[in-house]
Formats: C-alpha cells, structure tokens, sequence
C-alpha cells in the first residue's frame, strides 16, 4: 500500500469533522423538527388559511422537506465512507474527500441552493406585505433573488458537466454573498417598516419592538452562518488549514438555521399576534361587564369601556352631586321668594 499522502494529524481531522458535523445535524435536526411542529400548530389555529398564509406554510413545509433529505443523505454517507470504504484510515480519508459519488454532490448542493432560494424568498414575500404590496420596495431584494436563482441554477450544471475546480469554487461563492446580501436587505426593510409605521407610546414599542427583535435575531443568524461558509469557501482549499475542517460544522448549521431561522420568525410573529388577540379580548369583556353592574347611574360611563371605568363613574356620581344641590338651592329661594 503507498505511503499516505497528507498527515496523520490532518486525516483524523477530517475523518473527526465528518463524524461530529453529522452528529452535530442530528442534534439540530431534533431541535428544527419541534420548532416546525409548533409552528404549524399555531400557525393553523391562529386564522383561517388564505392565500399569503398559505403561501407561507408552504415554503417553512419545503424547507423542512429539504432539510430531512439532506439530513438522511448526510447519514447514508457517513455509513458507507465508515462501512464500505474502512479498511484504514487512508481509505476513509480519501472516501470523505476524493470517493464522494457525483450524483450524491448534485444532490448536496441542490438541497443547499434549494433551500436557501426558498428562504430568501421567504423574507421578500414577508417584506412585500409588511410595504402594503409595494413592487418598488422589493425591487432590490428581487433581482438579488432572481440573480441567486440563476446562480443555483449554473451551480449545479457545473456540478455535472465541468471539471474546473476554480469555476465550481467561485459560483458558490458569488451565491453564497448574493443570499448574504438579500437577506440583509430585506431584514433592512421590514425593520424599517415596522419601526417607522406604528404609534410610539410606550405600549406599542412594547409590542412592535419584540417583532422587530424576532426580524433582526432570526435574520441575523442566517446572515452570520453564511458568512462563515462564505469565509470557508474563500479561504485556499488546503486540507491542513483548520477551517476546510470547521466547513463542515458550517454546512451542516446552515441546512438547519436556513429552515429554521424563517420558521422561527414565523413562530413568533403567531404567538405575538395571538396574543395581542387574546388581552383585546379580556379587555373588552372585562370592561363591559364593569359597565354593566351599575344600573342607571353608570349608564353614559358603558361607552368608554376600554378606558378607566371607575373614574368615569365617579365622575359621573359627582355630576349629579351638584346637579342637586343646584336644583335644591333653586328650590330654596322660590320658597323665600313666594308669599306667605
């Protein structure tokens, strides 16, 4: 048998990263799939379904769909670079690297731009209804999509008809930055939007300000993980740098937080809605059946039973207080005024 080509040291490390990345997915697979569970509970009993709700369950169902083959491929990999090709090391290292089938690369990087087409044109979708279905706002945001489109699209061509290293490199690159730079936009914007188009009293920055957060963290974590794959795409491809190794926990991070960080906005956006709902609904029963347990006298005070109820009752009482005793005095001087 010849002599290994790369180290020992740098053989274990990747042999090291591809075992502990797929353990690491299986963990955040576990986390994704009771996040996607919840999220389609309460997503369906929050509102009846229409078209734009529709739409969304749709893309948060196809990004899970994409991120479990991934995740089932993933294994079915692993379990044939250890059970097929184990003899040594050498042939699990070279199996990891330089073995993997055609067909199963392909498949790899369709998922990867599948998904993360789908969840950039998540956050446009959202971004064209939080603008009031504004064209002009998403223009920008748009053609960055459509540009990640045909990049996905020339990615896994190459993938199949190329051999140039530099070429399959590079588009993987420019579509990694695109995605970085819709994602930005459109978390710009619907901040932006949100911020900008509501009555900032204290309560309403109490409301607002936790959608605004759930729009800046779940986009921002995206945003965070593509840049390090996009770092890891960057860097010269030497299997003796530790961050070829750290690609593959990035990979496997990105498949689950491209899915789950749009669903986790989702998410949260229902719960905030429900229960925004539910205290306006308190409220206004609350309030009438206060209005109600006062017979005549709080009568006019039924009408504003959003507001303070008790002061309008008191105010009330104290109205007819001195309604008395004006018609008592009135009383008073016709008596001394009239004969004996």
């Amino acid at each position: 048998m010849s002599a290994p080509r790369y180290s020992v040291s740098v053989q274990e490390s990747i042999i090291s990263a591809n075992i502990n990345s797929s353990i690491l997915l299986t963990l955040l697979m576990g986390v994704y799939t009771m996040v996607y569970g919840g999220t389609v509970y309460v997503y369906l009993n929050e509102k009846p379904l229409n078209t734009s709700r529709r739409v969304v369950l749709s893309a948060i169902s196809a990004l899970y769909i994409l991120a479990v083959l991934d995740f089932v491929l993933e294994w079915y990999f692993l379990n044939v670079t250890l059970m097929v090709h184990g003899d040594t090391r050498e042939d699990i290292f070279r199996a990891t690297l330089m073995d993997v089938p055609l067909w199963l690369a392909i498949i790899f990087e369709c998922i990867q731009d599948f998904m993360l087409v789908i969840s950039d044109g998540l956050l446009i979708w959202r971004c064209y209804h939080v603008w009031g279905r504004s064209l002009k706002v998403i223009a920008l945001p748009s053609l960055l999509w459509l540009a990640e489109i045909g990049l996905s699209i020339t990615n896994t061509v190459l993938d199949g008809l190329t051999t140039n290293f530099a070429l399959q490199i590079d588009i993987p690159i420019c579509l990694i930055f695109t995605s970085l730079a819709t994602t930005i936009a459109c978390t710009v914007l619907i901040g932006f939007r949100i911020y900008t188009g509501v009555d900032h009293s204290w309560r309403s920055k109490t409301v607002y300000s936790r959608v605004l957060v759930t729009i800046v963290e779940s986009s921002a974590v995206y945003a965070v993980v593509l840049l390090f794959l996009a770092l890891t795409l960057v860097v010269p491809p030497l299997y003796t740098l530790p961050l070829y190794a750290i690609g593959y926990y990035v990979q496997s991070t990105l498949i689950v937080v491209s899915g789950m960080a749009p669903t986790v906005m989702v998410a949260r956006l229902s719960i905030t809605n429900s229960k925004a709902a539910s205290s306006a609904t308190v409220t206004h029963i609350t309030g009438l059946n206060f209005g109600l347990n006062h017979g005549k006298d709080s009568f006019q005070s039924q009408r504003s039973i959003s507001g303070d109820n008790t002061y309008s009752i008191h105010r009330q009482a104290s109205v007819n207080d001195k309604n008395a005793d004006i018609k008592e005095s009135h009383r008073t001087q016709q008596s001394d005024q009239s004969p004996v």
